[in-house]
């Protein structure tokens, strides 16, 4: 296979006078060193997912979005069952024609908590999708926090992580070698639930309000050490339900999906297809995908900074909580700009990610 490469797009700027136009540059220029971009004009980039359907449609994103150089995907125990993450993973790369190491949690790293079965079963289906049939799987021998180590210790600029399900791997990655913090350039994370109610609820009182969100429920200390590392200099993104909930995935959009003719589109009808009865019925959104908007596309939300904590015990476990008595701050965005398009940015990046050539 061949690692799909990208290439800086040429921006004509018509009508600006030269003064005005040299500014421009060197802000662009500015912009482009702050990214710490690779010498391809790719923004080095490690996800680390936990299997979820909408984890691919962000896979599918990152592709699309053709910004960053897909350094690594690890899978978190999460949503989705860890052999059927790899393999999955393995399979849309290799479709998609980028080489790209791919690795799964160590057995017996996971949260204390776990997402409920019956919604973990939409992930093990995905594995046997007709276009992923007879393609490569390769998977590489490291665990998923080896992996992590090894991506970032060889990294010749800052790496910007995504991670869109339990932070287990990340916080074990700093736990175990905090000298890599210096390494990434950001972090950005889809979870928890700010001002809004979370999806964690109990079976035993099913009318109670929810408080926390099933990312930061299933590993809250986790999740609490990854945000305290804030204090140590990382930054750090976090996209809440906050902002998911203004992303529902109705069948209008579906429709349009599956009216385009590109080989992301039927991909991505594809990894939908396990979902389509919760999307029928008003119950889906791309949790993943807002972290992806914040990624490319953060003029497109409204974010504030705020210094956080992740409760770890009690009835309000895996909640996140203002704390002042945290110096540092995070930024976490609190819902979409009125102006922004965010499903007509994402259509166009799932119908342009690239296809393998044999």
């Amino acid at each position: 296979m061949v690692r799909h490469r990208l290439r800086f797009a040429k921006v004509v700027a018509k009508g600006m006078r030269p003064r005005t136009w040299l500014v421009s540059a060197l802000v662009t220029v500015v912009l482009v060193l702050n990214s710490c971009v690779d010498e391809r004009g790719l923004i080095p980039l490690i996800l680390d997912h936990d299997g979820a359907p909408d984890d691919y449609i962000a896979l599918l994103m990152l592709a699309g979005s053709r910004c960053c150089d897909l350094r690594g995907v690890t899978v978190s125990y999460g949503l989705g069952y860890r052999d059927s993450a790899v393999e999955t993973s393995a399979l849309l790369l290799d479709a998609m024609g980028l080489d790209v190491p791919v690795a799964g949690h160590d057995p017996a790293l996971r949260g204390r908590n776990s997402f409920p079965e019956t919604w973990r079963d939409s992930s093990f289906h995905l594995r046997t999708l007709p276009m992923l049939q007879g393609l490569d799987v390769r998977s590489d021998p490291h665990d998923a926090v080896a992996l992590l180590v090894d991506v970032l210790e060889n990294a010749e600029q800052p790496v910007t992580v995504l991670a869109t399900g339990p932070l287990t791997n990340i916080s074990a990655v700093f736990d175990r070698r905090p000298d890599l913090l210096g390494k990434v350039q950001r972090l950005v994370v889809m979870g928890g639930a700010l001002r809004v109610p979370g999806n964690v609820r109990d079976p035993e009182e099913p009318e109670a309000l929810a408080t926390a969100e099933y990312n930061f429920f299933v590993d809250p200390v986790g999740a609490d050490r990854v945000i305290a590392m804030a204090a140590q200099g990382l930054d750090i993104t976090i996209v809440p339900m906050d902002v998911t909930n203004e992303l529902p995935l109705n069948q209008a959009w579906l429709d349009r999906l599956k009216r385009n003719s590109s080989y992301g589109a039927r991909l991505a009808t594809g990894i939908l297809g396990a979902v389509e009865h919760l999307i029928q019925t008003g119950r889906y959104y791309l949790w993943d995908g807002a972290a992806v908007l914040a990624l490319w596309h953060p003029e497109g939300l409204r974010f504030e900074k705020k210094s956080l904590r992740v409760m770890t015990t009690g009835s309000e476990e895996g909640r996140i909580r203002t704390d002042d008595s945290r110096a540092a701050s995070v930024k976490i965005a609190t819902g979409i700009s009125e102006q922004a398009q965010p499903m007509d940015r994402i259509l166009d990046w799932v119908t342009n990610v690239p296809e393998r050539r044999n």
